[in-house]
Parts: structure tokens; sequence; C-alpha cells
């Protein structure tokens, strides 16, 4: 009878202890992956809009200081020969 509750008892420890460690795994993974995922998609996101504005600003100051003077005088060259 002693030797049964003994075995009874191991097999409860060890039946706890793997639950316990499957349980503790499973979290640390979905954490792991939340944690992750949450820092990748903010990497990505300041990359993006970095990039974006750097982008969006080296446009507009090449449109603005470069083609528009040029269409600019391109129309003033136009329109002095059609005064003409």
């Amino acid at each position: 009878l002693k030797l049964i509750l003994k075995l009874r008892n191991i097999i409860f420890r060890v039946f706890i202890n793997i639950i316990f460690l499957v349980f503790k795994n499973i979290i640390f993974l979905v954490f792991k992956n939340i944690i992750f995922r949450v820092f990748i998609n903010i990497i990505f996101l300041v990359f993006k809009n970095i990039i974006f504005l750097v982008f969006k600003n080296i446009i507009f100051l090449v449109f603005k200081n470069i083609i528009f003077p040029v269409f600019i005088n391109i129309f003033l060259i136009i329109s002095q020969f059609v005064k003409k």
C-alpha cells in the first residue's frame, strides 16, 4: 500500500512538472513571438516613414529647385518668341 502511494505521488509530481514545463514553454513562445512581432513592426514602420520622408523631400526639392525653374524659363522663352 505504501509503495502504491509513493508511486502515485511520484507519477503525480512528474505529471505536474510536465504540465508546468509545457505551459511555461507555450507562454514563453507566445510572449516571445508577440514581442518579436511588435519589435519588427515598429522597426519596419520607423524605417518606412524615414525612407518615405527622405524620398518625398528629395523629390520635392528636385522639383522645386530644378524642374520648376526650368519650366518657368522655357515658358518665358516661348512667351518671348510668341510676343515677337
